[in-house]
């Protein structure tokens, strides 16, 4: 069992639908990876110096590694939980943009604010897309109205270090979107899979996939062709019993019969 199947086995719920099932499991991933990279790069920002963005990414850190652990322990909590992580993730990303000099200071923090409808859209629904967008739209301000104060106060950073800070950011963004995306390359061949195996239970497997790859109307015509009507003696004895194993017998049994008829009528030819 793999770290994905481990994180879904804890959070998923009776009753839930295989979307939240998926956002769930994304959430977590997103939790737990974006955590410990923002710790990582907040013992960076106090080295060089930056410990308003330092304190500003260690606040967000802890916050993203408990909502993981409460994702985990408490999978109900899972749509006020990432309301919860869109707000905080929004002011704390503005405060560490002005922290650090604003948009002049080549940071690259505020750009996380730009995946919060994105990401609104893939762990909650279209709904919450238009929630977040008022909170978002107020950073955008903030980071305009506020800019000048920002540039007033940016600190002096080595300009190694600060590349260094847009490199880890960009490495980070990368791995959630590698993650997220294998996740949900694998969920969409697990649903083709299932929808296959259904279409092999209704149909034949070279009529199922004729219907693949041509879903048009299917028809074989036959010149001659002999229709055969019969009955299960003792059918109605087997159905009260436990399902499906005596009716698999019995129609086990009734395709061997069938087919030694027709094998016996072949050679009567």
């Amino acid at each position: 069992m793999n770290i994905l199947q481990r994180i879904e086995k804890r959070v998923v719920l009776p009753g839930d639908s295989e979307i939240r099932r998926s956002q769930k499991v994304l959430a977590a991933m997103i939790y737990i990876t974006a955590g410990p990279t923002l710790l990582f790069n907040a013992i960076g920002n106090f080295s060089a110096g930056l410990s308003g963005v330092g304190w500003a990414q260690l606040a967000l850190s802890i916050f993203l590694i408990a909502a993981f652990l409460v994702e985990i322990k408490f999978p109900a909590y899972h749509v006020p939980l990432a309301y919860t992580a869109f707000l905080v993730s929004l002011v704390v990303n503005l405060l560490a943009h002005l922290f650090a000099g604003g948009t002049t200071s080549g940071n690259f923090n505020i750009a996380w604010a730009v995946l919060t409808p994105l990401l609104a859209v893939l762990l909650v629904d279209r709904r919450a897309l238009l929630l977040t967008m008022i909170p978002f739209m107020l950073v955008v301000l903030g980071v305009i109205f506020l800019e000048p104060w920002a540039l007033a106060h940016m600190p002096r950073v080595d300009p190694f270090f600060m590349l260094f800070n847009y490199a880890t950011s960009l490495a980070m963004l990368g791995i959630m979107i590698a993650l997220a995306s294998l996740y949900l390359v694998g969920q969409i061949e697990n649903y083709r899979r299932r929808a296959d195996d259904l279409l092999l239970n209704i149909l034949p497997g070279t009529i199922a996939m004729r219907l693949k790859e041509d879903p048009g109307t299917i028809a074989d015509g036959y010149d001659e062709v002999s229709v055969l009507f019969a009955d299960i003696v003792g059918l109605q004895a087997c159905l009260p019993m436990p399902i499906p194993s005596p009716w698999s017998t019995c129609s086990t049994r009734y395709s061997l019969i069938l087919t030694i008829w027709l094998q016996n009528m072949v050679w009567r030819r």
